[in-house]
């Protein structure tokens, strides 16, 4: 068993069993924080309750189903993070965890809120994107000191009012899945969120973001991905604050009903200058316009999933580029542009149609490559 006790703090990865004896010694009395993340619990350890003192608890990515009622006992928790488990419902009791600021539950099964949960006057961030939610309990709108939610990967149509109230939020994220993508109407009223500064609506029907968005003054982020978009409104160019912006899986350039399109970048997009990282995966490009190198402040750019063969002559004058994404597209070499970058540090390859590492490339830059698919041959090369 591996085990860590500093500070009032201990992180175990083990088995159960191993935990458990562990556990029953009297040093963890007074813990402040249990990490055993990772540690492959199909159930909620039973000695975490006789730890009162418990602030920070950690037990995502394990097999749990269900959460005890003695979870009440905790008292002091200010974290609990029970991410990427099997849990289907949360117990009433999650009400009496009076001073919990941050619950995450992302990837989970959970098909409802128990109204006890607007008891949480203190929760400040809410995670419960990838689960079955479809409606929310009436004491939602009680969570008024909430700065960060995110609704995405759920069964949740339109946009729940109650959102309305959250006047400290800053981190909203929205949507349905791939699979089952959402129906909503963005309410005039999100303006009124002044502290938005994150915002994410994915996968959802819409096929013309409304420009409501582009008068959230202090936006610095905005994930539209994998909509049903086919342009982009020109008031967007107003979001001079926007660092990020993710326009992944749209259908820029589609016509119709057609099935088979070429893909286009929004021009718009070319003028938000302080873009420091910009997805463009999965748009069906066939080229890059020149356009590109309006953006100078790029740090991060994402090209994947296209049709892309090659990149404008331009493309070397994003001279703060740091990491570049050309996988899964038809590039048979790396082009000079590229090369010609003066602070590439990453650049991700895998399954395009390259036999070897480009002689054309700094040895500083790290070449990323996938385990599997075409770009297998590159990787029998790299240490020529």
């Amino acid at each position: 068993m591996r085990r860590t006790h500093i500070l009032g703090i201990i992180v175990v990865a083990t088995t159960l069993i191993g935990t458990a004896l562990f556990i029953k010694t009297k040093k963890i009395s007074r813990l402040k924080k249990i990490d055993v993340s990772k540690s492959n619990l199909t159930e909620f350890p039973k000695y975490i309750f006789h730890n009162p003192y418990l602030e920070e608890l950690y037990l995502s990515e394990n097999q749990i189903t269900t959460i005890p009622a003695k979870i009440a006992n905790l008292k002091r928790l200010r974290v609990l993070d029970m991410s990427d488990n099997n849990i289907e419902h949360l117990p009433v009791e999650i009400g009496e965890l009076s001073a919990l600021e941050e619950l995450e539950l992302k990837n989970n099964q959970i098909t409802r809120l128990p109204d006890q949960i607007g008891k949480l006057s203190k929760l400040s961030h809410l995670d419960v994107s990838s689960n079955r939610l479809s409606a929310f309990p009436h004491s939602f709108k009680d969570l008024t000191n909430l700065t960060g939610l995110h609704l995405d990967e759920n069964r949740i149509e339109g946009f729940p009012p109650e959102i309305l109230l959250f006047k400290k939020l800053d981190h909203l994220y929205l949507g349905g899945t791939f699979e089952h993508p959402i129906t909503i109407e963005i309410p005039h009223e999100i303006i009124e969120l002044k502290k938005l500064d994150h915002l994410g609506i994915t996968d959802t029907t819409l096929k013309h973001l409304p420009k409501i968005i582009t008068q959230i003054e202090n936006l610095e982020y905005l994930d539209i991905s994998n909509n049903n978009l086919r342009d982009l409104p020109n008031e967007l160019a107003k979001l001079q604050k926007l660092y990020g912006l993710t326009l992944m899986g749209n259908q820029f350039g589609r016509t119709g009903d057609t099935d088979e399109w070429e893909g286009k970048i929004p021009e718009v997009t070319f003028e938000l200058k302080n873009l420091a990282f910009l997805d463009l995966s999965f748009l069906q490009l066939h080229s890059l316009p020149k356009e590109i190198s309006k953006l100078h402040n790029l740090k991060d750019l994402l090209l994947g999933g296209n049709l892309l063969t090659c990149l404008p002559y331009t493309f070397d004058e994003l001279i703060n580029l740091e990491q570049l994404d050309i996988e899964d597209n038809n590039f048979r070499s790396i082009p000079d542009v590229v090369a010609a970058l003066p602070k590439l540090k990453e650049l991700w390859v895998s399954h395009n149609i390259m036999h070897k590492r480009p002689s054309n490339l700094r040895e500083s830059i790290e070449i990323k490559t996938g385990e599997i698919g075409p770009f297998e041959v590159l990787e029998e090369h790299l240490e020529e």
